[in-house]
């Protein structure tokens, strides 16, 4: 494991062609590179370690983690996957080898774990930003700033949209962007993918109809004439 380097880039590289001859050596060779660059986990101050109640340093992941020659499941439920390396979390080699990402899969018994998987799943990948505790510090920075830098400008209005452009990239500067989003709107696609073309609906409209064809639905001392 220590003696294959760790390749940051390969997020961004392409699967193996499924017809070519060699497939099967190539997605061994893929699966074995992305493991070591995605799958190994480094416990540090700034992601997981943590001290406990007792007051030792250790890692809120659980790592490093049991190992265990074969995978098992038994009468009760309890289950364990094979795991030959304390360090390497459980993984899909077709979702490593096709995504090229981290991915830990977990058998789901029960439904209080299927709806934390999905909580986490949802929360991981749209991004959820952190709490804006910060937003007023970074204004109050972006406002000096514009202060100092601004006398080229001698109309209130392009004064005052400057200050609010200034402050609105310095809150866009600290979020979070997903890879795909990132690439989506570089290669102009959007932000969002929809299945269907939608017409606008009028409420007006809807309510006149209604209220003609059930006259009883009028208010009391209505005054509106259609």
């Amino acid at each position: 494991m220590k003696s294959t380097p760790r390749e940051t880039q390969l997020p961004y590289s392409c699967p193996p062609d499924p017809d070519a001859e060699n497939w099967a050596a190539e997605f061994a060779d893929k699966e074995k590179r992305v493991v070591r660059s995605q799958q190994v986990h480094t416990c540090t101050k700034s992601t997981c370690l943590c001290y406990n109640k007792h007051g030792k340093l250790v890692c809120k992941r659980r790592a490093p983690w049991e190992l265990s020659s074969t995978k098992y499941i038994d009468e009760k439920g309890n289950w364990k996957p094979k795991r030959t390396h304390p360090y390497v979390n459980n993984y899909c080699p077709a979702i490593s080898v096709a995504l090229c990402c981290n991915n830990d899969i977990k058998l789901l018994t029960n439904g209080v774990d299927t709806k934390h998987a999905s909580w986490y799943s949802t929360d991981y990948q749209t991004k959820k930003q952190n709490k804006n505790h910060n937003v007023s510090a970074l204004i109050a920075k972006s406002l000096l700033y514009h202060e100092e830098h601004s006398d080229h400008l001698e109309s209130v209005l392009e004064h005052n949209q400057l200050l609010i452009f200034c402050c609105q990239h310095s809150i866009n500067h600290e979020m979070e962007l997903s890879g795909q989003q990132v690439v989506a709107y570089l290669m102009g696609w959007g932000d969002r993918i929809c299945s269907h073309h939608y017409v606008l609906l009028y409420w007006s409209i809807v309510k006149r109809c209604l209220l003609v064809t059930f006259p009883e639905l009028w208010p009391k001392n209505s005054m509106y004439v259609f």
